[in-house]
Formats: C-alpha cells, sequence, structure tokens
C-alpha cells in the first residue's frame, strides 16, 4: 500500500506539471493570433482545472472534488484543430 500511496503522490505532483504546462501552451496559444484567443482560453481552463485538482489531492487527504473532468475540453478542442490545421497545411506543401 506505501507503493500505491506514493505512486499516487508522484501521479498528481506529475498532474500539477501537465497543468503548468498547458498554462504556458494556452498563453501562447492566446498571443498567437485573434482567432486562436478563446481556444487560448480553453487550454487556460483546463490548465487550472489540473492544477486545482493535482493540488487538492496533494494538499488534503478529503479532497473529492475532480474539475478537470469538465475542463479537458478545451485538450479535445485543441485536438481536432491541430488536426484540421494541420491536414491544411500538409495540403498546402504538396500543392507547391
Amino acid at each position: 500500500m506505501i507503493c500505491i500511496s506514493i505512486f499516487n503522490q508522484g501521479w498528481e505532483f506529475g498532474i500539477i506539471i501537465f497543468g503548468f504546462h498547458l498554462l504556458i501552451l494556452g498563453y501562447l496559444i492566446y498571443k498567437a493570433g485573434y482567432r486562436r484567443k478563446i481556444l487560448g482560453i480553453l487550454i487556460i481552463i483546463a490548465s487550472l482545472g489540473y492544477m486545482t485538482d493535482g493540488l487538492g489531492k496533494l494538499l488534503s487527504a478529503d479532497y473529492n472534488l475532480t474539475i478537470s473532468m469538465f475542463t479537458f475540453i478545451g485538450e479535445a478542442v485543441l485536438l481536432f484543430w491541430l488536426l484540421i490545421k494541420g491536414r491544411q497545411i500538409e495540403e498546402k506543401i504538396k500543392n507547391k
């Protein structure tokens, strides 16, 4: 049980680091241009959800909220945006 507890603490620490990564990524997307501002905001919201859940579980044994379960939508939107834009860039390169 000690090993499982240590693993869970490490996992939550990794989620916090991932939240910081998304925060920086969301900021960069937000600053990139007008059309991507909503995507940047969604990624920032997702990062705040991950960091809140990670810190809550590390600091309190009774933390039962799962905010990131609702804020991950920004990541899904980013996934599809990259798939669509990546395809368009690939087609532009082939046409040259």
